[in-house]
């Protein structure tokens, strides 16, 4: 499995990205558009695990087209 650190060499490994932060998180910008970012889960996810114990860590969303 990937980590946050693995999505994060692969981002900087594109052209013209700059990793920034942004509500305490890291996010990965092109042209200063974001179109990676780690974020916590919200307490909606939270519930959608229902009884079961969600993952460690945060997510990474990315922006697709």
């Amino acid at each position: 499995m990937l980590t946050i650190d693995d999505a994060a060499r692969l981002a900087l490994a594109l052209p013209d990205v700059t990793e920034t932060t942004r509500s305490g998180s890291r996010t990965w910008n092109v042209a200063g558009k974001a179109f990676a970012w780690e974020r916590p889960f919200s307490q909606a996810d939270r519930r959608r695990f229902g009884d079961q114990t969600p993952p460690d860590g945060p997510i990474l969303a990315i922006r697709t087209e």
